[in-house]
């Protein structure tokens, strides 16, 4: 994605730089490149014709509009006049941000130009306190997350489209038991599947326990008499031995039991709870976007956990011990 910003310079400067460095947290530098004035670099070509060959091919141009209308050419345009020309032109998409007050600059040149091109944007453009520069960085973010909203880890349905089609396809009786994907507004439901699978490993521990202790003592006292002739050793083995018997006769049906539990309850819990889990934190993220500052970083980071649930819920994953 490549971005291009236009204004006029001294007047802006600092606005220019909040838009120049908002950019760069929103997207990154692996997913765009932004042509500003600042970075170019020396050429033999005139300063119009340099800009409009970086213009070129941009996919949005951020137009930032004060009370100065700048330098005119031979034709009587500004460099910023020719730039909103060109892209008007080419059919690049303009972001404009206009000063408050500036179609009532005493410059009428300026004056004319925000009343008769720029204000024939309708609603694609914004106003700004030139002054506050809290404010620009607001607005301006505000209208880079409606450009962004089909963009690929910056969209609501960009997140949930893909997990919608996947529990809709998982859904269908194929007569494999399977774990079934939450999809959009199921947190309760997520944290009930958590709180369930607690209880779960909570009810059994105790049960798994009694066979496991016995089987712990007598390793314990085979490993101390490894390699070791001792009558006591001996006797405690057969003790340990002893225990284990008896109690494995008193709770056979437990033992039995424990099977299930350990071969199926314990690994379709922790699925579970996996699921939900990842679940949950998907929807973390996704509210990161209504109230954080959007930056590649975040995208990235929706991108990752969205990338993991979904193989998390995937058909080859998902399948539970039955």
């Amino acid at each position: 994605m490549r971005f291009f910003v236009s204004s006029t310079y001294e007047d802006l400067k600092k606005i220019r730089g909040v838009a120049i460095n908002m950019l760069k947290d929103i997207t990154g530098a692996k997913t765009a490149s932004i042509s500003a004035m600042e970075s170019f670099p020396a050429s033999p070509s005139s300063s119009s014709a340099f800009c409009l060959n970086q213009l070129d091919g941009a996919d949005i141009m951020i137009g930032i509009y004060g009370f100065r209308f700048g330098s005119k050419g031979e034709d009587g345009r500004s460099l910023t006049e020719i730039e909103f020309d060109e892209a008007v032109k080419n059919g690049t998409k303009i972001l404009a941000f206009v000063a408050d007050g500036a179609e009532y600059t005493q410059d009428t040149d300026q004056q004319h130009f925000l009343q008769t091109k720029v204000s024939s944007l309708g609603g694609v453009w914004a106003r700004f306190d030139p002054n506050n520069l809290g404010t620009f960085a607001t607005v301006l973010n505000e209208s880079l997350k409606n450009y962004l909203n089909g963009y690929e880890g910056y969209s609501y349905h960009s997140i949930w489209d893909d997990i919608i089609e996947l529990k809709h396809e998982i859904s269908k009786d194929d007569g494999i038991p399977r774990l079934i994907p939450y999809g959009e507004n199921e947190e309760e439901k997520a944290l009930d599947d958590i709180i369930e699978s607690a209880n779960f490993f909570s009810s059994v521990s105790e049960k798994v326990s009694i066979a496991n202790e016995c089987a712990y003592n007598l390793a314990y006292y085979y490993d101390l008499a490894d390699g070791t002739q001792s009558d006591e050793y001996d006797q405690e083995i057969k003790n340990a031995e002893y225990e284990m018997i008896k109690t494995v006769k008193e709770n056979s049906s437990n033992i039995c039991g424990n099977w299930e539990y350990l071969n199926i309850g314990y690994p379709n819990s922790i699925k579970a709870i996996l699921m939900a889990a990842n679940y949950l934190k998907l929807c973390y993220v996704q509210k990161k976007l209504l109230t954080e500052l959007w930056t590649e970083n975040l995208r990235q980071e929706i991108l990752s956990v969205k990338k993991f649930y979904l193989n998390l819920a995937g058909k080859e994953n998902n399948i539970i011990a039955d």
